[in-house]
């Protein structure tokens, strides 16, 4: 019975084509197209486009519609993805659509002196909202599913933004998979790890124990099956049913991974973190093992100009970004590694970039952790502002900056395969909140969240929502001001050290806080 919510909608413009007609509604959106005014029983052929190259091929477009004409108003039975729709029919007929849309309420916001980053993050939330319908999905083009890697970044950006406690609750529920467990999620074994993982992030930023008690014993059999992929040396392999993903971009998968195992080693601890906020004692092995493979990782990984990608040595095997981002994020390496992995493995041009939205947004929180946050801002502005210059209105599933339209919509083989409007695409609006806003849990005391504010050249203004309430947070020229809901909140103060905040709104020189 739960429905979406839908409002009527019509195009901006309205172009004549050869054949039949164009219309553009001015922005990616979902919804069901309606006509009006039509000879009863006559054929409409409607292709959609995310792009206006998209829906002018109906050769190779990813969506088309053709149903006879019915009634006065004949409304498409189910929603889809369009900016532009191409009608070709021999009826007279006027079209709009119906925009379909969860009523979601956002209390998260960021404003700044640069326009771009202001888009930037707009773009982002209406990314994310799109996304963000019954359940948490990856693309409203395509797949229209719930990925475990898409939603968990989801997750984080919701915490940000709506702060919507049901949807998160939905969507990890929707991927559990059933008793026995005989798979990973989503067939993928990095994705089972960001769910175990994503499940203790719920509780620290929404403090919801009764949720982890309800699928603390599924999450325990889920546990388990991970633990059939591991071998006699400790590591863990994916099997050849298993899909290890890690991200779309050339790389050895031989052997066991670096990342995976960096993975793995951090969802057990996230398990081990459930089991203790529940007062439940976890498997000794989990442990054990989470222990060994931190011991294990640089003996076999590391080498002096960071971590390798596999425990397969090959002397021509390049070093990529992936383990040493996750190294520094679920911090299993010392802060000399951290440099080393700052100076030539993040900062270094050389090594093979990464273009999808959904693994810059690790690399850029990595960057963001070593307090590299000039560097995450020059990434934000260059990739999501590379979109909106190719006339985005939403972001997407993968950008290169060295293709042009509209060779940029291609992907899996196929003219249109790229999704243009991908959850993973919204980054933005974690990592402003995270990194500018400077907002973020402690992790260490509950409910308790740290506030160390951005301060390079810009000013900015915006909120975060806490389960304390809302945290806001502005920085100008010359000074900073933090309005704090409750005693909840930590700011860093001159000399480094963090100082509790009382309730109410607290004002500093800006010269006198520590950057």
């Amino acid at each position: 019975d739960y429905r979406l919510e839908t409002r009527p909608t019509v195009p901006i413009a309205t172009e004549e084509m050869p054949g039949g007609r164009l219309f553009d509604f001015g922005r990616e959106m979902m919804g069901y197209p309606r006509v009006k005014g039509f000879r009863e029983g006559a054929c409409m052929e409607v292709y959609y486009g995310e792009s206006r190259e998209e829906a002018l091929d109906p050769e190779h477009c990813e969506v088309f519609d053709r149903y006879e004409l019915k009634g006065k108003c004949f409304s498409f039975p189910v929603s889809k993805a369009f900016r532009y729709l191409y009608v070709r029919t021999d009826t007279p007929y006027k079209l709009d659509a119906l925009d379909e849309f969860n009523p979601l309420t956002c209390t998260g916001s960021f404003h700044s002196s640069d326009p771009l980053l202001n888009r930037i993050w707009q773009t982002s939330l209406r990314t994310l909202e799109l996304n963000s319908r019954e359940l948490y999905l990856d693309g409203i083009k395509r797949d229209r599913w719930p990925w475990s890697g898409d939603a968990s970044q989801s997750y984080l950006m919701n915490y940000y933004t709506h702060f919507n406690a049901d949807l998160v609750k939905r969507t990890m529920l929707a991927l559990l998979p059933k008793s026995p467990v005989k798979t990973f999620q989503n067939h993928i074994m990095d994705y089972t790890f960001y769910w175990l993982i994503s499940l203790y992030d719920y509780y620290l930023y929404m403090g919801d124990k009764d949720f982890l008690e309800s699928v603390y014993d599924r999450a325990l059999e889920l546990m388990e099956f991970c633990f059939t992929r591991v071998r006699a040396d400790g590591l863990i392999y994916g099997k050849g049913e298993d899909w290890v993903f890690v991200d779309w971009a050339p790389m050895s998968k031989e052997g066991s991974l670096c990342v995976e195992n960096i993975l793995f080693a951090a969802a057990l601890r996230s398990f081990l973190k459930i089991s203790e906020t529940l007062g439940r004692e976890a498997p000794e092995k989990f442990s054990r093992t989470a222990r060994a493979l931190q011991a294990a990782l640089d003996p076999v990984f590391w080498t002096e100009r960071g971590y390798r990608q596999t425990n397969v040595s090959r002397p021509d095997e390049p070093l990529l970004r992936y383990p040493n981002i996750f190294a520094v994020l679920f911090d299993l390496c010392t802060e000399e590694q951290s440099k080393v992995i700052a100076e030539q493995i993040l900062t270094n041009e050389r090594i093979q970039s990464i273009t999808t939205p959904y693994m810059k947004f690790y690399e850029l929180d990595a960057l963001g952790k070593l307090g590299y946050r000039d560097e995450m801002l020059k990434y934000v502005r260059k990739l999501w502002g590379g979109m909106l210059a190719a006339e985005a209105t939403s972001f997407w599933e993968d950008y290169d900056e060295r293709l042009n339209v509209p060779e940029q919509y291609a992907m899996y083989g196929r003219r249109y395969g790229k999704s243009l409007c991908h959850a993973w695409g919204s980054s933005p609006l974690y990592l402003l909140g995270k990194y500018i806003l400077g907002v973020t849990p402690s992790g260490e005391e509950e409910g308790l969240y740290l506030v160390r504010p951005y301060l390079g050249k810009l000013n900015f203004e915006g909120c975060v929502p806490t389960r304390g309430g809302i945290i806001r947070v502005e920085v100008s020229d010359e000074r900073v001001t933090v309005e704090n809901p409750g005693d909840e909140c930590l700011f860093e103060a001159p000399d480094g050290r963090y100082v509790r905040l009382e309730k109410g709104i607290h004002t500093f020189a800006r010269m006198e806080v520590c950057r």
